[in-house]
C-alpha cells in the first residue's frame, strides 16, 4: 500500500512538472541562478511509465483482496 502511495505521490509531482513546463517554459530562475526543467518528452514518457505501474499495483491488489486466503488453496 505504501508503494502504490509512492507511486501516486510521484506521478502528481510529475505532471505539476508537466504543467509547469507547458505554462511556464523549461527554463526558470531562481534569484540568479538559472535552472532547467527536463525536456517535456522526457517528463511524458516518465508520466506514463508511472501510470503503467500504478496500474499493475492496483491490478495485483485487486486480484490478492479478491482471494480467501483462510481457505486452503485460496477461492477466487
Amino acid at each position: 500500500m505504501a508503494r502504490l502511495r509512492e507511486l501516486k505521490d510521484t506521478l502528481k509531482r510529475y505532471q505539476a512538472m508537466e504543467t509547469h513546463i507547458l505554462t511556464g517554459g523549461e527554463e526558470y530562475t531562481v534569484g540568479n541562478t538559472p535552472h532547467r526543467m527536463p525536456p517535456l518528452r522526457v517528463v511524458q514518457r516518465k508520466i506514463k511509465e508511472l501510470e503503467k505501474r500504478i496500474n499493475r499495483v492496483e491490478g495485483r491488489q485487486r486480484r490478492v483482496a479478491g482471494v480467501d486466503l483462510s481457505l486452503p488453496g485460496g477461492s477466487a
